[in-house]
């Protein structure tokens, strides 16, 4: 959820085009969760990793032991978060 939370916070201009891409694919063995979002300007500092993500990066360890595989990429000012719940 936190997420999808920061596409809309941190992704969404009324000046700019603003493409959001979300996708969640169920596999026999796995959920596989993505998205990408643009980030502008005035978002691009330390807040954005912030508390949210360090939440859920906790959470993931605590409810999915050695069964999850989180990348987070921010570069050339696109957010990609891509997660990964094994079964």
């Amino acid at each position: 959820m936190t997420f999808i939370e920061n596409v809309f916070k941190y992704g969404l201009s009324n000046h700019v085009e603003a493409p959001i891409t979300i996708s969640i694919d169920v596999f026999e063995d796995k959920i596989v969760f993505k998205s990408e979002n643009r980030i502008f300007e005035n978002m691009q500092n330390n807040d954005r990793l912030g508390v949210g993500i360090k939440n859920t990066k906790q959470r993931l360890e605590h409810l999915y032991p050695g069964k999850h595989q989180l990348n987070i990429d921010d570069k050339d000012g696109v957010f990609k978060a891509n997660l990964v719940l094994f079964s």
